[in-house]
């Protein structure tokens, strides 16, 4: 993939309302197309992330809303120690 694909796939995620737009990770599947993965943490013990397809028609990328899930995880909770006390 050229940086001007790469740029213009950042750019189609950015205009997207239905999904965030920090991308976490761009995968090419093949010349005209790519799974990206954006999200993160949303909580002290939680991460939701959004992967979906961007594929390139007639020299435009274009999301494949179709495509898009919606993933949800645990994480391990990096609170204080337990002998620690909050103030």
């Amino acid at each position: 993939m050229s940086p001007t694909d790469i740029a213009e796939i950042k750019a189609v995620v950015r205009n997207q309302r239905s999904v965030p737009k920090n991308i976490r990770r761009i995968e090419a599947v093949r010349p005209d197309k790519v799974v990206v993965q954006t999200g993160g943490k949303t909580g002290l013990d939680s991460a939701t992330y959004y992967d979906f397809n961007v594929n390139k028609h007639s020299g435009k990328w274009i999301i494949d809303e179709s495509s898009i899930e919606i993933i949800s995880e645990p994480l391990e909770n990096h609170g204080l120690d337990s002998d620690a006390i909050g103030r």
